[in-house]
């Protein structure tokens, strides 16, 4: 493990926990998926934010309630860790309805535009966890998902801790023509730990031979092919530029990417 840690062309990160909102997932043993982890959408068919008071919960759009579930059911309660949260379209659905209303000269709810804005989400899971560690938000095409773990990896050199979050939804119909879109909500947070050898589970980066073309609707929908990887317990995973691969006591994975 050492020696690896030295090497330029990978990224290692200690697993420590994984939670994944995904809907319409055929049911599988939890054992087949990654471990210290599961998709919360086989247990509800909806976030289960029964942690917030009522008043809070109806504020909260779907896809806000989707990345707050995944990342409260990874992280510890209570723990002040820096989070990183990617999304390649946002809130844009929220945007769209914003912008309808100013168009038909309408009032805009100051609410909805707090939440229109691409940090909102991460603001209010800072806000509704007390967290006050930092928080970053990357807005990335899905080809690079991988960003946010370089913007993590930068973290853990100074602290031990992060908590990543991933979310994405389909976008409004008027932008189909010139997007791809994602066909459906789907969220994934990743409690990441700085490399140890000790660790029963690692997960490591590397570039990959299998690029997508970029006009491939594929890209539009590779978060949702990457929780659906992990949830199938693929221990290798190609993400546009850049492989994952996961190394844990409970599979030998002599893999490579």
């Amino acid at each position: 493990m050492a020696s690896l840690k030295n090497r330029k062309d990978q990224l290692l990160f200690q697993l420590k926990r994984w939670s994944a909102w995904l809907p319409d997932q055929p049911e599988k043993p939890v054992s087949s998926a990654w471990p210290n982890g599961h998709n919360l959408t086989a247990s509800s068919e909806t976030p289960d934010l029964g942690f917030l008071p009522q008043i809070q919960r109806r504020r909260l759009t779907p896809l806000a309630r989707a990345a707050i579930a995944v990342a409260w059911d990874c992280c510890p309660s209570g723990h002040q860790i820096p989070t990183i949260f990617c999304s390649t379209h946002g809130e844009t659905s929220v945007c769209f309805n914003l912008l309808e209303q100013i168009a038909a000269r309408q009032d805009v709810s100051p609410t909805q535009f707090t939440l229109s804005v691409h940090s909102g989400i991460a603001a209010m899971f800072s806000i509704l966890t007390n967290n006050h560690a930092p928080y970053v938000v990357i807005a990335t095409n899905p080809e690079n998902l991988t960003n946010a773990l370089l913007e993590a990896y930068s973290f853990i050199t100074e602290t031990s801790e992060v908590l990543v979050v991933f979310y994405d939804q389909a976008i409004p119909e008027i932008y189909h023509p010139t997007t791809p879109t994602p066909s459906r909500l789907s969220a994934l947070a990743l409690y990441l730990d700085k490399p140890d050898p000790r660790a029963s589970d690692t997960l490591s980066i590397h570039p990959s031979s299998h690029h997508l073309n970029k006009n491939d609707d594929v890209n539009a929908k590779l978060l949702e092919n990457l929780i659906e990887s992990i949830c199938n317990g693929d221990l290798v995973i190609h993400t546009g530029r850049f492989c994952w691969k996961l190394d844990s006591h409970l599979h030998n994975n002599s893999l490579t990417c």
